[in-house]
């Protein structure tokens, strides 16, 4: 099982960290969606990341008080594991702990694919970029499916080209209506709802 980064960046969101690492996770507990990122210093064979935290495990992170960039720049210098889903990291930040959504960044690596697709043109538009989704937690497992195992000739269109209109009054991505949208006819996806 591949799994998510996920950094915490306010006091105030800690208290979140064990229902959503438990989250979904496989029925023995042994594994959940998330690497949870405590020191800088990263993982070690002697403290390796953490999956799920057991009721009343405590949660130390270096990263309260850390910029988006700061968490960026981290994973894309300590992701070298094979467990890790390319180019995807999870942040909760201090609205997170309001409305428990998390913030899902995607990294569009310039080594990466450039897609053509239809109305929308090559999907993400840059390379080199961090692109954000804030979503609800328990939607993690339907964002990382579309992006490991995904065709990303549904996926960019869906998530890259119609993130405007699938984002609402909140700032909140539905991701439910993500999914729905790649199970309809791949022509339509590549159509543009505002031309």
């Amino acid at each position: 099982m591949t799994h998510v980064l996920l950094f915490c960046t306010a006091e105030e969101a800690k208290p979140l960290v064990p229902e959503i690492s438990a989250f979904d996770a496989h029925p023995s507990g042994a594994n959940g969606h998330f690497f949870l990122v405590e020191p800088r210093s990263g993982p070690s064979n002697e403290q390796p990341f953490k999956e799920i935290l057991k009721e009343g495990e405590a949660f130390e992170t270096d990263f309260i008080g850390a910029s988006k960039q700061d968490c960026q720049k981290w994973a894309l210098e300590n992701d070298k594991s094979k467990n890790i889903v390319d180019g995807l990291i999870a942040i909760l930040d201090a609205r997170s702990a309001k409305d428990r959504t998390l913030v899902i960044q995607f990294y569009n690596d310039p080594k990466g694919p450039k897609l053509e697709c239809g109305d929308f043109g090559i999907l993400p538009k840059e390379l080199g970029l961090w692109y954000e989704f804030r979503i609800d937690y328990k939607k993690v497992p339907d964002v990382i499916a579309s992006f490991e195992v995904g065709d990303y000739d549904q996926v960019y269109p869906v998530y890259f080209g119609r993130k405007e209109e699938l984002t609402d009054e909140h700032g909140v991505f539905d991701v439910a209506k993500a999914e729905a949208l790649m199970q309809q006819p791949y022509i339509d996806q590549l159509k543009d709802p505002r031309s």
